[in-house]
């Protein structure tokens, strides 16, 4: 009775019901690809090409499935990461070690990024994480890193997803892993970005644009791996409704950048169910292998499970490594 009570008390505050629905459908996603390049040839070999999905803390999965990738001499020819996959993906680029990428994670305090005194458009000081990526990965560029890197990011005044593959490491893990009403937004280069995650969870296309024959998936999101509650579904709905009920009026002021907090929000929830409605292209046939490291164990804002993240990682790309190493040893 006392969850239902709370339940009730929810619904009868339409804005915080329409906060709590952005968080509720933010990765029901697709893809949308910007001009991209091609791999260098190595020996003939195939090209492994590893996507790091968004999922916040749940993230920490991937650092297990790079050691165990790293373990059985598995080549990392392109890493994609989109949201924490940015930040994982963009740590192992710029050349730390497993070890040291969780000696990072274990002294991150997910309450150091709080700030109370400032303009409200997330919870979050983006700021602060900024200078966290600043202290840890100076000021390199993502074409000078020791592995090739994307990052994914959505501009959500242009709606289309960016994909940075040059420019500075920080800005774009920054943009990349902003989530709308968590994180305040990046405006870069006259772009409003926030989370990668918004447009796309698979970027497979993108994989292939740039030579990648054989592509792997560490795949951590919210919504395709952890079971969701009623509550839950119900915010989903309340959300679409919203944007149905709003969406011709919020388009006549599609050129509006004022950077408050329903303008990001509302943007962001017409782009996913815009997404979601005109481009259901991706094929997961053309995904190799799908590792699917979690399921409830981690919750999104989990940052103190550092060790239980990467041990599941490594768990579950311990189950297809046999079948990665084969793959490759196959003619291409």
């Amino acid at each position: 009775m006392k969850r239902l009570k709370i339940y009730k008390e929810i619904f009868k505050r339409p804005f915080l019901v329409f906060l709590l629905a952005i968080f509720a459908v933010l990765l029901i996603q697709k893809d949308i690809y910007a001009d991209a390049g091609t791999l260098p040839n190595k020996n003939n070999r195939h090209k492994v090409a590893l996507i790091l999905t968004g999922g916040a803390a749940r993230g920490l999965c991937h650092i297990g499935v790079i050691n165990v990738l790293e373990e059985y001499g598995v080549p990392i020819d392109l890493l994609i990461g989109i949201s924490m996959g940015s930040i994982v993906g963009g740590y192992y680029a710029y050349g730390y070690s497993v070890d040291k990428m969780l000696e990072i994670a274990r002294g991150f305090k997910l309450s150091s990024l709080i700030e109370i005194d400032r303009p409200f458009t997330g919870f979050l000081s983006g700021e602060k994480l900024e200078k966290i990526f600043i202290r840890d990965v100076d000021r390199v560029n993502i074409e000078d890193l020791k592995k090739k890197l994307l990052i994914i990011a959505t501009d959500i005044t242009d709606q289309k997803m960016v994909v940075f593959d040059r420019g500075p490491l920080y800005i774009a893990m920054r943009a990349s892993s902003a989530i709308p009403g968590v994180f305040d937004p990046v405006v870069y280069n006259g772009k409003v970005l926030v989370d990668g995650g918004v447009l796309t969870k698979y970027p497979i296309d993108l994989a292939k644009k740039f030579g990648a024959d054989i592509i792997i998936v560490s795949n951590v999101s919210v919504s395709q791996t952890m079971p969701r509650s009623r509550l839950v579904n119900r915010l989903i709905e309340v959300g679409r409704e919203y944007v149905d009920r709003h969406i011709d009026r919020f388009m006549l002021n599609k050129y509006n950048r004022e950077l408050n907090l329903k303008n990001i929000l509302f943007r962001t929830l017409m782009l996913i169910e815009t997404s979601h409605r005109i481009d259901k292209s991706v094929n997961l046939k053309d995904i190799d292998f799908m590792i699917e490291p979690v399921s409830d164990e981690i919750k999104p804002f989990d940052f103190y499970k550092v060790d239980e993240g990467y041990e599941l990682g490594r768990k579950a790309t311990l189950k297809v490594i046999n079948g990665i190493v084969k793959r490759l040893k196959e003619p291409r």
